[in-house]
C-alpha cells in the first residue's frame, strides 16, 4: 500500500498523505511501529536472518526506491534533485518526527502538522 501511493503522488498533497501514513502508523499500531522504526534496515538483513526474510527485505527496499522514483519524476520532473527531496519529504521528515517520541510515546496527533508544513518545504526548496 505505502510503495504505491508514494508511487501513484502527482500533486504536493498526494505527498503530503504519503509522509503522514508514518505518524498514523505509529498512533494505530505503537508496538509495531516501535520495532520497525527502532532498527536499522540492516539489522532485518543480516547474514543469520532467514533467506526468506532477506529477501523480502531487499525485494520491498527496491520496490521503495522505484516508487521514489516514480513519484520524482511526477511531482519534480526536471528538478535534478527531485528523487533526495522525494526521499527527504516522504521518508525522512516523518520518520524522523516519529522517533522522537518512539517507544516512549505515541507520536500525537498535533505532530502531523509539522510534518505537513516540512513536507511542502522540502519539496519547494530550491525553487
Amino acid at each position: 500500500m505505502v510503495r504505491e501511493q508514494i508511487a501513484n503522488a502527482r500533486t504536493e498533497d498526494d505527498a503530503v498523505e504519503c509522509a503522514l501514513l508514518t505518524p498514523r502508523f505509529a498512533r494505530s499500531d505503537h508496538a509495531s511501529a516501535v520495532v520497525i522504526n527502532s532498527h536499522r534496515r540492516e539489522e532485518f538483513i543480516r547474514a543469520n536472518a532467514p533467506e526468506e526474510y532477506r529477501a523480502r527485505a531487499v525485494k520491498l527496499g527496491a520496490e521503495l526506491r522505484e516508487g521514489i522514483a516514480q513519484a520524482a519524476s511526477q511531482l519534480l520532473s526536471g528538478d535534478p534533485k527531485a528523487k533526495e527531496k522525494i526521499a527527504v519529504a516522504l521518508i525522512g521528515i516523518p520518520l524522523g518526527a516519529v522517533r522522537i517520541f518512539l517507544p516512549q510515546a505515541v507520536p500525537p496527533v498535533e505532530v502531523d502538522a509539522t510534518i505537513e508544513a516540512a513536507v511542502r518545504a522540502a519539496l519547494r526548496s530550491g525553487q
